[in-house]
């Protein structure tokens, strides 16, 4: 029986501004393409757990737009119910599996009634009543409120009824809200205590549930309704003064510990009281505003106190000190729409307090409190965390993550920390969120990659103004885009994934600090060798520091490691680079690599620029910025030479601080190294197909590389193969004439070329790439036989007799399946191979069939549930329970994401094609949830917990955005 553990989930957050969440130190949820992925960010070095993603939870069909915990009424903290939002016009309520720690979740219900994409979602907990509530905004114009009780995971869920036992229920809104043109972007939900308790913080019988959406109508429209059951939303009041869409909103309790009155010294927030209600509003312009909701009249804080008067002069003062700088006016209608104010009024900030009346039998007052000015961006989203004072946080088309908290001595809100990139290369943030207790940022931006940075706790800082150093924390990466294929070095030591997102990225199994030899590593991004402009469709190892890719482009392009890059990995992996086959090799290496301004290929640095820096002063080292680029002037040559100036520079803080942690830890790369400081330098470009590209091989022995192309003709189905000694193609004499020969056999696109390995059992490389395998869309494969030579490119340079050069057709099988066959694999001693078709099989053929052209074929069927999109053989031949018997083992993944991984037994003779094989399915949630694109085999099995097990390690790349690694115990 095969067993399974996932070792690796690398996927990228999806690209819109609610799609991340973070529920307390040990988990954030974010959307990844069509599922939500479950993160643990506080994994301690020490934990056997890894840290990483660990969890997808599938059920949506379409890409995830939003995702939300569900906050308690009183507190405001987050809960362990997840509520996610769909392009699918679906919003999906997730629990904890009972008994799983919380690390196995569920899909208890699903919300329906959008006819459109869900874009927000928010949720509340009422205490009292144990329901939880929740709005849902979609792009048809609507918003749809639901109830379900909070326990739904144990009594909620429908049983019978010709479904399956558990299955989530369906449920209908029980109020639907028309918003018409004017869309909700983001909705959030709080709790209005009832009257009399307002300093407590609850949300017992009589208080009122509030709801704020941000509107594309420049407004915070907010709507009240009671807490009991059935209760209906009303509009109470729409706030005015953004000048653009609001774009987010969020809610806070303000509730200091009992006893403290530091927050009385803080002249920023000493009119608040406790129990007040601050919500943040984010803007397209660029602003962010904060508007108190506190009860009117008694003793507990309104304006006709001493103190609250005294307060509100001061926070009166603040606010006309803004208004010469701000030209955004602010105003307040009620739910009738009339304005509070003139225009005249309007062009200035108001602070009257406009009174809202609420469900819960008081009435409340709304005031501008503060305007937040410092983003040059669009405001994408505002978030807080629950802290003696409350932290706001906030994410900017800007490239910026700025973190707000009320200034002591100023009397203002005032940024204490702005994160991420000045002129760097991430285009914008999209959201963030804090942990609860305020001290760790999680962003995400436009490339889907999340970036973490937390307070240090032994900073110099000023505890009055809340300044502290915030330091860049390892997240994980992953690709944005369908993960087209996925690859290992010859030595197994890192896998190469290609994407859709224009970028290929190595991972690889990294040690942590004081890690023992024994456990087990977690695997992680190390590099990103090329970044692109061209959709990357392939790409295929020709040695351990040497790859070739193709993309939707008509050039295969070859790519070198650099002396960087082999630093790096040996410092992040612990690993010795003899044993991986190319130590001597890296001497020769190019010390980095550099992308050209307005530039396709990377340009390697060489040492010299590196040793021109180190001799340097530090400073030039440690202060290089690309912005310094514009100091002198901007020519291309000029911002060229910078260019490869400041690529010098981060190669050798690289260096040195890889050079540093050898001995004590990793040092490891963050999203903004990998960006741009971990390319590799372009070798050649290899020239000659007429359309984009979509197959590459490259020979086991390292001397040939083919390459296919999308073909709608016969003349453009051809194969071209390039010795990697020259990187020309091989010269056929054709009547007296040398030329380059392309081989042909199909007549539309082939999708996968695949060389045969050593045929002998005992592993010899004799007869390595004897074969080339290519399949097609025509439902045909064809067999390539070589002429000549032994495959270790140590053929002279005459010109090729054979009118095909180094490979001759020999065997054609025409209407091998029924439908286009997307993938084939050698099986590991070469005497036979497997094609996988949509036609929902997958046939195994004996090589002998090269020998035999005119014999009939009769193949070994192997039928499937769905259609067959990647195959792969194990690389090893595993011993079977009899003493001559053999066990092959081989992956299979279907169009739905579902993988299978097969045995069959066969003679140590080899006298036939196995042809009974067992299959076993690896659990659904460890597999993908759409196409398979490619699934590899690690070229050597590792260490398992127990000293005599053994694990072989599956890749898979799916369409589903996801690079997935699991440990297979065969």
């Amino acid at each position: 029986m095969v067993s399974t553990t996932t070792e690796l989930i690398s996927t990228a957050c999806n690209r819109t501004p609610h799609a991340l969440d973070w529920l307390d130190d040990s988990l954030i949820a974010f959307g990844a393409g069509t599922f939500v992925a479950l993160y643990n960010p506080s994994v301690k070095e020490e934990e056997e757990v890894d840290q990483g993603v660990y969890a997808t939870l599938q059920g949506h069909t379409k890409r995830v737009n939003c995702a939300r915990f569900a906050r308690t009424g009183g507190s405001g903290s987050a809960t362990r119910v997840l509520v996610s939002g769909s392009v699918d016009a679906t919003a999906r309520v997730w629990v904890p599996v009972a008994g799983t720690d919380a690390r196995a979740w569920e899909c208890a219900a699903v919300l329906c009634g959008h006819t459109e994409a869900v874009i927000a979602v928010a949720s509340v907990h009422l205490a009292h009543s144990g329901m939880v509530v929740t709005v849902t905004a979609g792009t048809d114009g609507t918003l749809r409120v639901y109830e379900y009780a909070h326990d739904i995971s144990g009594g909620g869920r429908r049983e019978g009824e010709g479904g399956e036992k558990g299955a989530p229920q369906n449920l209908q809104p029980v109020q639907t809200l028309d918003v018409g043109s004017r869309n909700a972007l983001d909705v959030a939900l709080t709790v209005l205590p009832a009257a009399g308790t307002h300093t407590g913080g609850g949300d017992g019988d009589g208080c009122a549930v509030l709801l704020a959406t941000g509107n594309t109508d420049n407004r915070t429209h907010l709507y009240t309704r009671g807490s009991a059951g059935g209760e209906q939303f009303e509009k109470a009041l729409a706030l005015a003064g953004h000048e653009d869409w609001v774009t987010s909103v969020a809610f806070v309790r303000f509730q200091p510990d009992e006893g403290a009155d530091s927050w009385r010294q803080n002249t920023t927030i000493s009119h608040w009281r406790p129990g007040d209600i601050i919500l943040a509003s984010g803007s397209e312009d660029k602003y962010v505003r904060l508007w108190r909701i506190h009860p009117t009249g008694g003793s507990d804080g309104s304006s006709s106190s001493k103190d609250g008067g005294a307060d509100k002069k001061a926070a009166q003062a603040m606010l006309d000190a803004l208004t010469d700088s701000l030209r955004a006016g602010a105003s307040i209608e009620d739910a009738a729409g009339s304005s509070s104010g003139s225009a005249a009024q309007a062009a200035q900030l108001s602070t009257q307090a406009h009174v809202m009346a609420g469900a819960a039998q008081s009435e409340h007052s709304v005031t501008l409190d503060s305007v937040l000015v410092g983003h040059d961006g669009w405001v994408h989203s505002v978030a807080w965390a629950q802290t003696q004072a409350p932290t706001l946080v906030t994410a900017s088309g800007d490239s910026s993550v700025m973190v707000w908290a009320p200034d002591w001595d100023a009397g203002v809100w005032a940024s204490v920390a702005r994160l991420g990139e000045v002129g760097g290369a991430v285009v914008g943030f999209l959201g963030a969120a804090l942990n609860p207790s305020g001290t760790s940022v999680c962003a995400h931006g436009y490339h889907g990659s999340l970036h973490s940075w937390a307070r240090q706790k032994d900073t110099q800082a000023d505890a009055g103004a809340g300044i502290a150093n915030w330091e860049p924390q390892l997240s994980p990466s992953g690709h944005f885009g369908s993960v087209q294929d996925v690859c290992w070095d010859p030595s197994g030591s890192y896998l190469l994934s290609a994407s859709l997102d224009q970028t290929t990225r190595l991972h690889a199994p990294c040690m942590r600090a004081g890690q023992q030899p024994q456990e087990r590593p977690r695997w992680l991004e190390i590099a990103r060798p090329q970044i692109h402009g061209y959709d990357m469709r392939c790409a295929a190892f020709v040695s351990g520091l040497q790859y070739v890719s193709g993309a939707d482009e008509k050039v295969v392009r070859v790519f070198q490691a650099t002396q960087q890059f082999v630093s790096l990995w040996r410092a992040a992996t612990g690993a010795n680079a003899s044993e991986a086959g190319f130590d001597d090799a890296s001497s020769a290496l190019a010390v980095g690599a550099s992308l050209p301004v307005l530039g396709l290929s990377n340009k390697a640095v060489e040492s010299t620029q590196v040793q021109a820096l180190m001799d340097a002063d530090s400073s030039i080292i440690n202060n290089s910025s690309s912005s310094d680029a514009h100091r002198t002037n901007d020519t291309y040559q000029v911002r060229q030479t910078h260019t490869d100036v400041v690529a010098a520079a981060a190669i050798a803080r690289a260096q040195r601080a890889a050079g540093q942690s050898a001995n004590g830890g990793a040092w490891l790369p963050m999203e903004e190294d990998l960006l741009r400081h971990t390319l590799w330098p372009e070798a050649d470009k290899l020239y000659g197909h007429a359309y984009e590209i979509f197959a590459v091989a490259a020979s086991h022995s390292g001397a040939w590389v083919a390459t296919a192309c999308r073909a709608t003709a016969e003349r453009f189905a051809g194969i071209r193969l390039y010795s990697t000694r020259t990187w020309q193609p091989p010269a056929v004499s054709v009547e007296g004439l040398e030329t380059a020969v392309p081989l042909a056999a199909h007549s539309l696109t082939i999708t996968r070329l695949c060389f045969s390995p050593p045929s002998a059992a005992n592993g010899s490389s004799d007869d390595s790439d004897r074969y080339l395998l290519s399949v097609s869309r025509d439902r045909s494969w064809a067999l390539y036989e070589r002429t000549r030579g032994d495959g270790e490119g140590e053929e002279d340079d005459a010109a090729y007799a054979e009118p095909t050069g180094p490979y001759r057709l020999v065997r054609r099988q025409q209407k091998a399946h029924t439908r286009i066959i997307w993938d084939a694999a050698w099986a590991p001693d070469a005497r036979f191979f497997a094609t996988a078709s949509r036609d929902k099989t997958v046939k195994l053929w004996p090589a002998s069939l090269a020998d035999e052209p005119s014999a009939p074929a009769k193949p070994v069927a192997l039928a499937f549930p769905e259609p067959v999109t990647a195959i792969d053989f194990l690389p090893a031949l595993l011993t079977g329970a009899a003493d001559d018997s053999l066990r092959y083992v081989l992956a299979a993944a279907l169009e739905s994401g579902r993988v299978f991984v097969l045995e069959g037994a066969g003679r140590s003779d080899g006298a036939a094609v196995p042809t009974v094989w067992t299959p076993s399915e690896v659990p659904r949630a460890e597999t993908h949830a759409a196409m398979v694109q490619r699934l590899a085999w690690r070229p050597r099995p590792e260490r398992g917990r127990r000293s005599s097990q053994r694990l072989w390690q599956l890749a898979s790349a799916s369409d589903d955005q996801t690079v997935r690694i699991l440990a297979v115990d065969l």
